[in-house]
């Protein structure tokens, strides 16, 4: 402990020898700092806070959010999640050629004019910043520049131009969209179409109308031969058993019953007089009918849910509608963000500080060593000669 004290008291006792010497330092350096924050460019930045529309807004980020079938259009809007995409249009190119073109910025970058247009983009972007809140999902855009007027006026024709920018995108969106369910429509109306003629021809092929009732007025007429066949074929037996098989009577109930059997096995096989299906048929018929009319019911559905997102969708392609609400609107800087001058001159003023100690140390070996100070006494000698040498 008492050596590092040794230690410290030699080095401050050195820097109190040195005291000119360091104090000259940093004396000049910090003028200099001073004086050179005095005569660079200073830096003016304007701010803005601005609310991106919620889920359910006009713009392009909710442009679906509001349709029952959001989930199936969604994809083709190519979601970005809300703030995000507007932060992506902040530092987009068309953006920045936007800016370049209005502030004529390689002008007032004072750039060459054949200069790469990569270049003039790499210098906007570093004076410009967008940022998301997730948390609040606010945007912060700060503009920065030299001018205070210019700074200000950039920040204004940013937020413009993402609005301009971003109903430019909706409407297109929303006419992709529109185009989407139109066709969506158009193949649900050619389906109902198809349909119904099928349905049309196959009723009119197995002269069906309404299979529940037409079955059940169709079976009750066949019970109804059935059990007169059955009658007659006891009227039949009793009427051999009383008269013999030759008797008249007779053979008028064979003729009568040999009719019923006829109009039972069309019934069964062709249907009655070729008016009606035929029992073998209806099931098979009843089915297929349904299946069909099942079908036509599914897309009359269909089209009763598409038809609304259609009108929707045509409202969102002409809306015109401003989406973004600005909380906290780009004013005119008053104060400088740099130079941060007392900041550069402390800085300045230690960093001196130090070199003037090192300094300090190396002047004071070279003063107690007379080998090294006969060294460094040569070597400016040899500096000096080469100085002077004529080639």
């Amino acid at each position: 402990m008492e050596h590092k004290g040794n230690l410290l008291l030699d080095f401050l006792l050195l820097l109190l020898r040195r005291k000119r010497l360091l104090l000259g330092i940093v004396l000049l350096t910090s003028v200099s700092t001073a004086v050179y924050s005095l005569v660079m460019d200073k830096t003016w930045e304007s701010r803005a806070l601005i609310s991106p529309p919620a889920g359910g807004g006009d713009g392009i980020a909710g442009l679906l959010g509001d349709l029952p079938m959001a989930g199936l259009l969604g994809g083709l809007a190519g979601e970005s999640s809300g703030g995000q995409y507007y932060i992506a249009i902040f530092n987009s190119r068309v953006m920045y050629d936007a800016l370049i073109e209005t502030f004529d910025l390689r002008v007032h970058y004072e750039m060459e004019a054949d200069q790469e247009i990569e270049d003039v983009y790499e210098v906007l972007s570093s004076n410009i910043s967008a940022d998301l809140d997730f948390e609040s999902g606010l945007i912060s855009l700060a503009v920065q520049d030299k001018d205070p007027a210019v700074a200000h006026r950039m920040a204004r024709f940013m937020i413009e131009e993402l609005e301009r920018l971003n109903r430019v995108y909706s409407s297109r969106k929303a006419g992709e969209n529109r185009h989407f369910i139109r066709g969506e429509v158009d193949k649900i109306y050619s389906r109902i179409d198809s349909l119904e003629q099928e349905m049309l021809a196959f009723q009119d092929r197995e002269k069906l109308l309404e299979p529940e009732r037409q079955a059940e007025v169709i079976l009750s007429a066949y019970m109804e031969l059935k059990a007169r066949h059955e009658l007659k074929d006891l009227e039949l037996e009793l009427a051999r058993q009383q008269y013999g098989s030759g008797h008249p009577d007779v053979l008028l109930l064979e003729r009568e019953k040999a009719s019923l059997e006829r109009r039972l096995d069309e019934a069964y096989n062709e249907g009655e007089e070729g008016l009606f299906l035929s029992i073998r048929d209806l099931p098979r018929t009843t089915v297929e009918y349904l299946g069909i009319r099942r079908e036509l019911e599914i897309e009359n559905q269909k089209l009763t849910f598409m038809l609304p997102q259609l009108e929707q969708a045509k409202i969102q392609e002409v809306r015109d509608t401003k989406v973004l609400e600005v909380l906290d609107p780009p004013r005119l800087p008053e104060k400088r963000i740099r130079p941060k001058r007392t900041m550069m001159v402390v800085v300045s003023a230690l960093i001196a500080f130090v070199i003037g100690s090192l300094l300090a140390l190396v002047l004071e070996r070279v003063q107690r060593d007379e080998e090294l100070a006969s060294q460094l006494g040569e070597v400016g000698a040899h500096l000096r000669d080469m100085l002077r040498f004529k080639w």
